[in-house]
């Protein structure tokens, strides 16, 4: 409960700075120099600990400002539930976000299918699921309902055409590679000035980023409050595009 006030306050940055901290804390620590250098001159001590913590802001925060965001982790470890959350925030703040993002289906503890999720209108379809006994085209063990291809390239054609400041595709992976899925927009996607934000599963970043030769993309590993430092960078980001244009 208390997590959940945080992130619905004021203070809603805090649970990530916390998580930043605790990263950077071993090479911090590392940085400390003997008791003996400390007493002996705590001024420069204090400088050189303090340009260290800055470098890593500067850092973190170049990393997060540019035009394509990729959230990236192992299957289960939270994209898409990330990306959902990334979603809402920014729509609160009022940003215009379009595109699909992929909830996981869960009958018990067994993932059953996919659904596809059109984020302007709320719409949500069948996508993915579990039927061993479809003749229609699959992707592991699961069956590609049609239907929701198409849904979703009409979803990304829209996003592209309608000028919103955010464009979320998840995922993008093993099907886009093979020329499949959303792999006829994703050339259209690059060339619009929103920003991007796509889920691709760690194993397949680096082919994606190859294959469509993208150029100033981050790489985001995902964790529990990844949205809400991306989410003030992105809100940062729009601001000041809204201010110029």
């Amino acid at each position: 409960r208390v997590k959940d006030f945080v992130a619905r306050t004021a203070f809603r940055q805090l649970p990530f700075a916390m998580e930043m901290s605790i990263k950077s804390l071993p090479m911090m620590i590392s940085s400390v120099p003997d008791i003996k250098v400390i007493l002996r001159d705590p001024v420069s001590v204090i400088y050189s600990l303090t340009s260290q913590i800055e470098q890593r802001l500067t850092e973190v925060k170049k990393e997060l400002s540019k035009h394509i965001y990729i959230i990236t982790g192992d299957i289960g470890e939270g994209k898409t539930t990330q990306t959902r959350k990334l979603v809402e925030l920014l729509r609160a703040g009022k940003a215009d976000v379009k595109g699909i993002y992929t909830p996981r289906i869960m009958t018990g503890n067994q993932t059953t299918g996919y659904d596809l999720i059109d984020i302007e209108s709320g719409s949500r379809v069948p996508f993915l699921r579990a039927d061993n006994n479809s003749e229609t085209r699959k992707i592991g063990r699961y069956c590609i309902i049609p239907a929701a291809v198409q849904t979703g390239l009409e979803s990304l054609t829209g996003a592209m055409t309608g000028n919103p400041d955010v464009i979320v595709v998840d995922e993008i992976g093993k099907m886009e590679l093979s020329n499949e899925c959303w792999y006829e927009k994703i050339d259209g996607l690059l060339k619009v000035p929103a920003i991007l934000v796509f889920a691709v599963r760690d194993s397949f970043v680096s082919d994606i980023v190859k294959k469509w030769e993208m150029k100033e993309y981050s790489v985001l590993t995902v964790s529990e409050h990844l949205h809400l430092e991306l989410g003030q960078m992105i809100e940062e980001r729009v601001r000041q595009f809204r201010s110029t244009g």
